[in-house]
């Protein structure tokens, strides 16, 4: 779930509350009550047939006509008072089911797997809790009715138990992006009552009409992922889908039930070994399957543990394997990479590999192809000449952290201008005790190598680069006199150009006032090519905040030179 989109969900799910859109769903909802009497008579039909279950789809879709109603009442309610009451109901209420039909007719399940879906929705009655709901969903699934799939008996569940079971299709499919639920029903049961309980809702059917008529959210830009001097693995778990044994054992669903990445402990090309090491706690890996799907981004949260150990006595082979649990960052809206299909590199899904470090330049290539289209995220690495942000150097003069709120943008500024100041690899900083790096950065801040500011809409190019301000007279009635004054930015120019001035290898060591007299002397002086030298003294200006600034009046004509 996208953690930093739950605020703008709940804020507007409240406007949405109170703009009365809501009403037409509760209406609506007053027909829940008799299509779970349908349901429910329906299951008293022995055998069910597949014509019971297409009168559940045609009699609990939305639109239902009076006519088609009628019919398939008749079929699957055989008790007349019953029937005559629900059909007074349907009357009497005038609204009918929340989904579209989908499919027209159930034609496919044999007799004993109708039996399943017959047990299967008499148990839906008897939920009491989201554990119970989710592992009720889970082993129906294992069982692979035909045609009989979520978007099919979900809104069955919903009317059954509308406090505990959403409803899943394709109407909601721009909020579950929006939102990166999980496509699979009993993952999206879990996070659809969280969702509930962060609005304080009781049914799942308001919330699916908020769904229902989301239109997107122009402001969630592709998320980014900073390394920070972190790895990036690929993991493919290709064996348990294409391995016989392991598809009947059910492994994968465990794994993901799970979030746990495993691979067999005699892998070749030294991949176990890397997998093992205790220096991988923190790493981020995309998960895939084989080279057909991906299906997951995580960071690696556990140290490694044997699979066959959690398993037994179910593991289906003697073989040793092994397991790490992972954080579930993202999951794939539309996991298929087969276009990818010819791309043979370890690093990518149809490598010839299981577990493989993505080089630090590939993983531009990987955001194209894999990360923002099928996870709308990008990572972005210490290193290399397609990731921002890049290593800072002192010939890297301007950078932008950016990011959502809340994820450490002034923060990582401590790093940032050390890293700058020290000239050395932000990784390297970033690795060193946080206590330590903080108080060099303080050490800085009072020499004044460091200046940290906030833009905000009353600050000017006076406050900024040099204004005229007043002066105060000395004596009472003498008139106010102005002066022009150096801003802040100005101020530590002056400041890094007189460290230049004044660095060793410049004998002549002169107290130099005003940025113009100091640039002559400096411009006799030296090279140019020489402030890059060992001896030059970066200076760092952070502006936290700079999009509330009116850059053009701030920066005025030195926009042109950054």
């Amino acid at each position: 779930m996208k953690e930093s989109n739950l605020e703008n969900f709940q804020q507007q799910y409240d406007a949405f509350r109170k703009s009365g859109k809501l009403k037409e769903r509760i209406k609506q909802s007053r027909i829940v009550p008799v299509l779970r009497e349908i349901l429910s008579a329906t299951l008293d039909n022995d055998p069910l047939t597949n014509e019971h279950l297409t009168g559940l789809i045609q009699m609990t879709g939305y639109g239902s006509k009076i006519n088609t109603f009628k019919k398939y009442l008749n079929t699957n309610v055989k008790d007349q008072a019953k029937k005559e009451k629900i059909l007074n109901q349907f009357n009497e209420i005038g609204e009918t089911g929340y989904t579209g039909k989908g499919l027209n007719a159930i034609t496919k399940p044999k007799p004993e797997q109708l039996q399943q879906v017959k047990t299967f929705l008499r148990e839906a009655f008897s939920v009491k809790s989201v554990d119970q709901a989710v592992k009720l969903v889970e082993d129906f699934d294992k069982l692979k009715v035909p045609q009989v799939t979520a978007g099919v008996y979900s809104p069955w569940l919903h009317y059954i138990k509308p406090k505990v079971f959403p409803i899943i299709n394709n109407s909601i499919l721009e909020f579950r992006k929006w939102l990166r639920l999980p496509s699979d029903y009993p993952s999206f049961i879990k996070a659809a009552n969280e969702l509930k309980e962060v609005v304080n809702e009781t049914d799942h059917g308001k919330i699916d009409w908020f769904a229902h008529l989301f239109k997107g959210d122009s402001d969630s830009p592709t998320e980014l992922i900073h390394l920070n001097g972190r790895k990036l693995f690929k993991i493919s778990h290709g064996a348990f889908v294409n391995n016989s044994n392991f598809k009947k054992a059910g492994i994968l669903k465990v794994l993901e039930k799970n979030h746990w990445i495993s691979m067999g402990n005699d892998t070749g090309l030294n991949q176990f070994d890397i997998f093992s090491e205790k220096e991988r706690m923190g790493d981020y890996v995309y998960v895939c399957y084989g080279g057909k799907n991906v299906y997951a981004i995580g960071q690696i949260v556990s140290d490694i543990k044997s699979l066959n150990d959690a398993l037994k006595p179910d593991f289906p082979t003697d073989e040793a394997w092994s397991y790490r649990e992972i954080k579930i960052l993202y999951l794939a809206q539309n996991g298929s990479v087969t276009e990818l299909k010819n791309e043979k590199k370890n690093h990518m899904p149809g490598g010839n590999s299981t577990f493989w470090e993505v080089p630090t330049n590939s993983i531009n290539d990987l955001n194209k192809k894999i990360f923002a289209p099928k996870f709308e995220v990008k990572f972005l690495s210490d290193k290399g000449p397609d990731n921002m942000p890049a290593p800072i150097t002192p010939s890297s003069k301007n950078t932008i952290l950016y990011g959502p709120p809340g994820t450490g943008k002034t923060y990582s500024t401590i790093f940032q201008s050390v890293a700058i100041i020290e000239k050395r690899d932000i990784g390297e900083i970033e690795k060193s005790d946080c206590s330590a790096v903080k108080e060099r950065y303080d050490n800085y801040l009072a020499q004044g190598r460091i200046l940290f500011t906030s833009f905000h809409q009353s600050l000017g190019y006076e406050d900024f680069i040099e204004g005229i301000k007043p002066i105060p007279p000395e004596n009472k009635g003498d008139p106010i006199n102005y002066q022009v004054e150096d801003g802040m930015f100005k101020k530590l120019c002056t400041k890094a150009a007189l460290a230049i001035a004044e660095s060793p290898d410049i004998k002549e060591k002169e107290k130099m006032k005003g940025f113009s007299s100091l640039y002559e002397q400096l411009a006799d002086k030296r090279n140019p090519k020489d402030i890059k030298g060992s001896d030059y003294q970066p200076h760092v200006m952070i502006i936290d905040e700079i999009n509330r600034g009116n850059i053009a009046n701030i920066f005025g004509e030195l926009i042109t030179l950054l």
